[in-house]
This record gives structure tokens, sequence and C-alpha cells, in this order.
């Protein structure tokens, strides 16, 4: 099987005085390809967890971005530019059997206040309705209705 795998994982909330801008990331993790391999297969990551247990498939690493919480929405050129190239390496790899997408669940965007479920609904659209979109939350992620009734897999 061929699972793209990827993330942004990105917190925003009021208690933080942190702005969201793509130098967050790139002091965090801002990977692309097979840098994501090379940069999270040994450490104690959901990522390094995925690539040890995938064995036997192929994975297709896209792009994977961690910042600190901020206390601002991801700057709208911050996120367009990481959800872009998320999604541009993954309509590079298309076909895929499945998605598997390590992210927060409360990423807001100034223009995308779940910005988390509108890069899944863009993966879902991408992909189609028949390939598994994976995404692994926080335990406190703000769950929204994001998938619309033609991804759930009948």
């Amino acid at each position: 099987m061929r699972i793209a795998l990827g993330g942004i994982y990105q917190e925003s909330h009021i208690f933080s005085s942190a702005l969201a801008t793509l130098d967050q990331f790139r002091a965090g993790n801002l990977l692309y390809g097979e840098d994501l391999v090379r940069g999270l297969s040994s450490r104690n990551h959901e990522i390094g967890g995925a690539l040890e247990t995938a064995s036997g498939h192929t994975l297709i690493p896209l792009l994977y971005a961690s910042a600190g919480s901020s206390g601002q929405p991801l700057r709208r050129q911050t996120y367009d530019e990481l959800a872009g190239g998320m999604l541009a390496r993954l309509q590079k790899a298309l076909p895929v059997d499945g998605v598997w997408m390590a992210m927060h669940g409360a990423m807001v965007a100034e223009h995308h206040d779940d910005a988390t479920g509108h890069l899944l609904d863009a993966v879902r659209d991408m992909v189609g309705a028949n390939v598994p979109v994976v995404a692994t939350l926080d335990l406190h992620a703000n769950v929204t209705r994001w998938c619309p009734a033609a991804c759930i897999l009948s």
C-alpha cells in the first residue's frame, strides 16, 4: 500500500503571546519529503511510530510542520504556504491507498476558524471518498464536523 504521511501540528489559544508565523515553524520543525523521515524516525514521536510500524508499505512523506502554541491565529500566508505545500506534494504522490496526518486539532488561521478541518477536508477532496484519511489529534482538540457525508467509507 502507498500511504501519504504528513501533518501540521499547532495549537492556537489565548494563553500565549507568541505569534503564529512561518518563523515559529522554522524554529520548531519544518520538514519536507525525506527530511521528514530522517528527522522524525528515531525520535519519540507519533510519526516515528508510524514509520516503525509501516514495514511492508510504501510511505510517501509529504510535509511535517510543528510549532509551539500561539496566542493568535496562524497568519494567512503561513497557513497557505504550509497547507499548499502539503497538498501540492500529495497531488504529485497520487494515487495513494491512504493518508495519515499528525495534527493537533486546535489550529486556527486568520481565514479558517478550523484550519485543521479545512486541511483535512482539502485532503479528502483530493484523494476521493474511498481512500482512508486518518488524523491523530491532541486529547483536547477542537473537533468540528469537517468531514462531509461523502468522506464516510461504506
